[in-house]
């Protein structure tokens, strides 16, 4: 809303100076309020503008992740970047390309596009999804203190279970045995009975149930 009031208020300003200096009290008050409604409408219909090309140019990525052609669909995220910076799509698209380039064996381009997801994500859930999915990379690259440290910000419920799973990889990885098992275990509590990766989880916590608790 403070953005949304910056421009309007922007609008407002522009027209009560010109109107200072050639109209009349009366004419002054009642363009003001016009000028206002015009600065606010354009606005709005200029984001909403911006907002259907960016989703455009997100769909458009669709053939090139099919086709798995990294080097076109890495063009195709530099421009949506490029003029959509701000935009949840933008993120989307970059959680795109980092998938499409760990498939192909890039961890380099994986890592820099969760990177900027991670510090440029529209929302926090999609900030979350770069988290985690950057944790298990650097987890792999056997950086577990730097996957801690990625997973801590993470509070919304909804993505308590995987984060607890994979800073018990990281606790793993950094033989605290007891804080991995308790990493685990949380990781279970937010699962639901039926829930296809309980077993896998399970196996993780009985691979630490009998190791030494690290000093």
């Amino acid at each position: 809303m403070a953005d949304e009031f910056l421009n309007d208020h922007e609008q407002s300003e522009q027209v009560r100076k010109w109107l200072k200096a050639n109209a009349n009290a009366l004419a002054f008050g009642v363009l003001l309020g016009l000028g206002s409604l015009v600065g606010w409408g354009w606005w709005k219909g200029n984001l909403e503008t911006q907002k259907a090309q960016a989703a455009s140019q997100y769909g458009a990525l669709k053939s090139s992740v099919e086709a798995k052609n990294l080097d076109q669909l890495k063009a195709q995220v530099g421009t949506l970047v490029g003029e959509f910076g701000d935009s949840g799509f933008s993120a989307l698209a970059q959680l795109k390309l980092a998938q499409l380039a760990f498939e192909k064996g890039d961890k380099a381009l994986a890592t820099s596009s969760l990177e900027w997801v991670v510090a440029r994500g529209a929302t926090e859930e999609l900030k979350n999804v770069a988290r985690v999915r950057l944790a298990r990379l650097k987890n792999a690259d056997g950086k577990f203190a730097d996957a801690i440290a990625l997973l801590d910000p993470i509070k919304e419920a909804a993505f308590v279970g995987i984060s607890s799973e994979i800073r018990g990889d990281s606790l793993r990885g950094m033989n605290k045995f007891g804080d991995a098992r308790a990493a685990y275990q949380k990781a279970l509590d937010e699962l639901e009975a039926g829930a296809g990766n309980r077993n896998f989880i399970e196996m993780k916590l009985y691979s630490v149930s009998d190791a030494k608790v690290a000093s």
